[in-house]
């Protein structure tokens, strides 16, 4: 309900006092203007989604190099391990080829005979690091592991050279893996 128009201080109606001021103070008053704080709401989250971009680009960046990192930095291996990432191969420079295995029957014992050969890929001499045999059951679950010593301490660039590993005692299933020992 309306109601009218009453007269202004000096007399006048307010319509015929200006009526459009009276409108122009109502809307002045009906809508305030956006507080300081909001605008700093808006640039405060911006500056987490930086955050949020810097910590997602830094994982990428040590994810992605995790190679040349643990080439520099051999101590961060065993910490890549312990978040479960896998190590590419070749490591600095080193790749395991031409793994085999097989069954024998030595000394009425039966054995697992496993062979590779160890190259290197790189420019440079590299020295060898232990090996580790890994015996994983069907569920890929270690059934047994122990180390095996390279052949020779390091090797040339471009050079190869042959291991071969024995372990008694073997189960008839399971698969085995071979990978350099990192820590």
């Amino acid at each position: 309900m309306r109601t009218p128009a009453g007269p202004s201080p000096d007399g006048k109606s307010e319509e015929a006092a200006g009526g459009a001021e009276t409108i122009v103070r109502r809307l002045a008053t009906a809508a305030p203007a956006p507080a300081p704080a909001d605008r700093q709401g808006r640039s405060g989250s911006r500056g987490w989604i930086l955050l949020a971009a810097a910590v997602i680009l830094i994982a990428a960046a040590v994810w992605w190099w995790r190679g040349p990192i643990v080439s520099a930095l051999p101590g961060a291996a065993p910490l890549y391990q312990a978040l479960g990432i896998d190590l590419p191969e070749p490591l600095g420079g080193l790749r395991i080829t031409d793994l085999h295995n097989e069954r024998r029957r030595i000394d009425e014992q039966e054995v697992l005979i496993v062979e590779g050969r160890i190259q290197n890929d790189s420019l440079q001499t590299l020295s060898l690091p232990l090996l580790q045999a890994r015996l994983l059951d069907e569920g890929g679950a270690v059934i047994a592991s122990w180390d095996i010593l390279p052949p020779v301490p390091s090797l040339g660039p471009g050079r190869g050279v042959v291991f071969s590993t024995r372990r008694g005692d073997v189960p008839e299933k399971g698969r085995i893996e071979i990978r350099f020992k990192t820590s």
